[in-house]
């Protein structure tokens, strides 16, 4: 008889847990973050971080649980050369990326909004080179002028209906970026 119970308050419990996810999370519903981030995917090691990597995302959800958004963020590195020469790199990166919500599927309060998504853009890099000698060192920040692609998760908590926190992981301006969150 125990067991029974247990089973039919587990089952109640799952019941009010699924009836209560997503229902902030519908069809229209945007979000935004601003985040700054650790660990650059852009440069070499040896160029010192002069802008830490910066990101901004907006989110529309088109679909129960699912979002499709636009990703930007930036970052300023320079290298100084054995002759103190000093070079710059501004490093651009743009996209779109869709998620996908799952917090239904983690059982977790309605203020965490876990997700999982991937980002198709293109990065591209703008030199600071007032003597022109990129060429004499042969490097150049343009090798990185190119499309990309790849994964990445991330999660929300809210503070307040409206505002909150965000952690994400993966491809990006860096491979850790937290910051901020509205939703509307």
């Amino acid at each position: 008889m125990k067991k029974i119970l247990v089973f039919i308050v587990a089952l109640l419990t799952l019941n009010y847990s699924f009836s209560r996810m997503g229902k902030d999370l519908k069809p229209g519903t945007s979000f935004l973050n601003v985040g700054v981030g650790v660990l650059s995917n852009y440069g070499p090691k040896s160029y010192n971080t002069i802008i830490p990597p910066i990101g901004i995302s907006y989110d529309l959800t088109v679909a129960n649980d699912i979002s499709i958004g636009l990703y930007g963020g930036t970052t300023m590195k320079r290298f100084t050369f054995v002759d103190n020469y000093k070079m710059g790199v501004n490093y651009y990166i743009v996209g779109i990326r869709p998620c996908y919500h799952a917090q239904k599927f983690l059982f977790l309060s309605s203020k965490i909004d876990p997700y999982i998504g991937a980002i198709l853009g293109y990065n591209f890099a703008i030199e600071d080179d007032p003597q022109h000698r990129r060429a004499l060192y042969n490097y150049g920040a343009n090798k990185l002028d190119k499309p990309l692609g790849g994964l990445f998760v991330g999660a929300r908590y809210f503070l307040s209906k409206s505002t909150g926190l965000f952690l994400e992981a993966g491809l990006g301006v860096a491979v850790f970026t937290g910051g901020l969150t509205c939703k509307f």
